[in-house]
């Protein structure tokens, strides 16, 4: 699976602690004009945002994210347990999305005498 790109918008940092860091590139930011920035510069997969963030600018980034990068899942999270287990659910859900499944058939004996369809008699 390769890495995907997960932008942290909060304040409180130390909820990163305990995230998947092999499967994800995680930008963290502080503020709303900084994570502005950075959806402008970066394409990411996920968005998380802490629930403590302004109204007004939670308002605002929920609008910037729709028009500019409306194909992100975004999560609003409480606190650091609820962002793991919203996170590793993700994770999961993108994995079996992604995951390749393979059909095989094996014809190996369609022509041999015992197995060819014959139409003649």
């Amino acid at each position: 699976m390769k890495k995907m790109n997960m932008l942290f918008i909060s304040n409180h940092q130390e909820a990163l602690t305990g995230l998947n860091d092999t499967v994800l590139n995680v930008t963290a930011v502080h503020e709303a004009e900084t994570a502005v920035e950075k959806l402008h510069q970066t394409s990411f997969d996920l968005i998380t945002i802490d629930n403590t963030i302004i109204n007004s600018e939670m308002a605002m980034l929920q609008t910037i994210i729709e028009l500019q990068q409306p194909e992100a899942s975004v999560i609003v999270f409480e606190n650091r347990e609820q962002l793991n287990t919203l996170v590793n659910e993700w994770i999961k859900k993108e994995d079996e999305q992604h995951k390749p499944s393979y059909s095989f058939i094996d014809n190996g004996f369609s022509n041999h005498f015992l197995y060819a369809n014959d139409n003649n008699g």
